[in-house]
């Protein structure tokens, strides 16, 4: 999607947007039809396609159900050291205590991310679960569009770009600290989790694959509306402390 392209890379032409690593390069692979729908094996294919590619990080704009094909496509990933960010989902109540699933974001391997305005505050249409892990610009968010226009659109699909950006700057300053893709989760734990002390229970043996299942896009919470693009305007890069410290952390060393 060109808009999520827009926001993890877009370059600084003086005009538009930058996007949040803009010096990233970008594997498109299309895993959907034009209207945002298609087939669970054509996303799991795109995610093994990339494995085989090398890539450091793959963007998932979309969610569906659950399948045992998918999450071990997505173990192998991040098996590889490849970091997985995926949209929470745009079926959320507006309440916190409630849990909405979308598939791959739920699984706990992947960096599932939520959508929140430009104030802080949590989208009503973003999903919330226990395995969300953080929140991004998905209200809203103004973006480049096809046909050389931008766009605001909305969305935990917007949101998610603006963290696959972070991540790809995080690991083109300190990749040897990310050998593993669910390492970077960890940088949301203040303090070191210890093991368990009691024997841990055995994995459930997995179950058979299901048939595959169509698979829907988060579809935008708003229609875009085309904007023209203004002059010499940078778009908001809100990284959280996350981005802050661990820019501050990470300098290089004289």
């Amino acid at each position: 999607m060109t808009h999520v392209a827009g926001t993890i890379a877009a370059t600084n032409t003086g005009e538009g947007i930058v996007g949040v690593a803009p010096k990233a390069k970008i594997l498109a692979l299309k895993a959907l039809k034009d209207d945002g729908t298609g087939d669970m094996n054509w996303t799991i294919s795109a995610i093994r396609f990339a494995v085989k590619q090398k890539v450091n990080v793959i963007n998932m704009s979309l969610g569906g159900q659950h399948s045992y094909a998918l999450r071990k496509a997505v173990q192998e990933a991040v098996a590889a050291g490849i970091v997985i960010v995926a949209a929470a989902g745009n079926e959320g109540d507006g309440d916190e205590a409630t849990e909405e699933l979308s598939y791959p974001g739920a699984y706990p391997e992947v960096m599932e991310v939520g959508a929140i305005d430009f104030s802080g505050m949590l989208a009503e249409f973003s999903n919330t679960n226990n395995e969300v892990d953080i929140l991004a610009p998905g209200v809203d968010v103004f973006s480049t569009y096809p046909n050389g226009k931008y766009a605001r659109m909305s969305g935990t699909s917007m949101a998610t770009p603006h963290m696959t950006g972070a991540v790809a700057l995080l690991k083109s300053i300190a990749i040897a600290d990310y050998t593993k893709g669910t390492h970077i989760l960890d940088l949301t734990v203040e303090e070191p989790v210890e093991p368990p002390k009691e024997d841990p229970v055995p994995e459930p043996l997995p179950e058979p694959e299901l048939e595959p299942v169509p698979i829907p896009s988060p579809a935008p919470e708003t229609e875009p509306t085309p904007v023209p693009p203004p002059v010499k305007t940078i778009s908001p890069l809100l990284l959280f402390r996350l981005i802050l410290l661990l820019l501050r952390n990470n300098k290089p060393k004289k």
